[in-house]
């Protein structure tokens, strides 16, 4: 896990998603995400119709989906989105979380015995997200058909791969 400290300096001058929009979001001010230092959740539960190789239907016995956090905000602004409401919030969107609390959810989705965790529009929080982690869990982020090469720094070199518009931690 990242040293507070650390975690906080990854903000102040905000590098965390392609566009390295440098904005200091410990301060309150928004990056491109359109969000700040503040890790906020839209919704976090067993998602049932994903693919077949990430819900684990077919592939394990007795599994419940991919376990979806969608978290708000996000860089990109595509047109196409289908999570506008979510991922361009105006005003504040969702629920605040700290790490603690986001690792909470993570137990409670593996007691609900999800096929893995599967990250949506993280990556402009990925410093607190790994305060969050255990590194046993299968881990999906997608992340707007990219993966910032911040991923891996966060999770380990080696352990960021992309399949498509999906990457996987």
């Amino acid at each position: 896990n990242l040293p507070m400290n650390q975690k906080m300096t990854e903000y102040q001058s905000c590098k965390l998603c392609p566009f390295e929009c440098g904005v200091n979001r410990t301060n309150g001010a928004l990056g491109r995400c359109r969000s700040d230092a503040s890790m906020r959740v839209a919704r976090i539960a067993p998602h049932y119709w994903e693919e077949p190789c990430l819900s684990g239907q077919g592939i394990e016995e007795n599994v419940m989906g991919s376990g979806t956090v969608f978290f708000t905000g996000c860089s990109l602004r595509c047109v196409y989105c289908q999570n506008q409401k979510i991922s361009r919030p105006n005003g504040c969107v969702g629920t605040e979380y700290s790490p603690d609390k986001l690792a909470n959810e993570f137990l409670r989705l593996h007691e609900l015995k999800v096929h893995n965790i599967n990250l949506v529009t993280a990556t402009h929080y990925l410093p607190s997200i790994k305060e969050a982690f255990d590194d046993e869990k299968i881990v999906i982020c997608k992340a707007n058909s990219f993966i910032h090469k911040y991923a891996e720094v966060i999770f380990g070199k080696g352990t960021t791969f992309k399949a498509g518009t999906v990457g996987t931690i």
